[in-house]
């Protein structure tokens, strides 16, 4: 059991599947509709724990009170280990949402253990703006390898280049959910230390 978000969300990353251990298995066309399905009550302030029957074995959401700052949080992550080898069965990934939130601002870690120490950023940045929610992919980037079948060079677990994933059907159920309301979607990532020398942040508008 963890206390914070902090340490849930390091908890969550060291049993998601790793870098090539072939542990990512792709949601079905039912499963990512049922998921945008619950994220969209999480969004209106639903955090029942019945889940639809596509996903009952795989997800669990609950109510997560942090120790910390002892605020209240809507979680839905992955808690099946079936084969019981300490790293859960899909790799799809962690939501979260804020009820009692300021600022209408997804945190998102796209890339957890390829990019660092991002997962562990976006998470502290969420709590500490008192933002609406935190996004998560459930896999290493190459947990299946580097070739995929939405861009060539990006493995099939890679949530940032796939669509058929559960990290893009939060971000559609996000964009339903707001419609014209302003609200803001943060990336992080990280960069190779070669990519750019004497940059030190990327800075995207997002919208081309």
């Amino acid at each position: 059991h963890t206390a914070t978000l902090e340490a849930l969300v390091d908890c969550i990353v060291n049993q998601m599947p790793q870098n090539n251990s072939h542990g990512y298995v792709a949601p079905s066309s039912q499963q990512r509709t049922d998921y945008r399905t619950v994220v969209n009550q999480m969004l209106h302030g639903q955090c029942g724990s019945t889940l639809p029957a596509s996903l009952v074995a795989t997800l669990q959401r609950r109510t997560f009170t942090d120790s910390q700052n002892d605020q209240s949080y809507c979680l839905l992550m992955e808690t099946r280990d079936a084969d019981d080898d300490g790293y859960v069965d899909k790799g799809w990934g962690t939501f979260i949402v804020y009820h009692g939130a300021v600022r209408e601002i997804s945190h998102q870690a796209p890339h957890p253990i390829y990019d660092g120490d991002t997962a562990n950023q976006a998470i502290e940045l969420f709590k500490s703006t008192d933002a609406r929610s935190f996004l998560m992919c459930g896999a290493h980037r190459h947990a299946n390898g580097h070739t995929g079948g939405c861009q060539s060079s990006y493995g099939p677990a890679d949530c940032a280049h796939n669509k058929a994933n559960m990290f893009t059907m939060a971000n559609q159920e996000l964009d339903a959910f707001y419609g014209a309301s302003s609200w803001t979607a943060i990336q992080w990532h990280g960069m190779s230390a070669d990519t750019c020398g004497g940059v030190s942040a990327y800075m995207s508008h997002g919208f081309s």
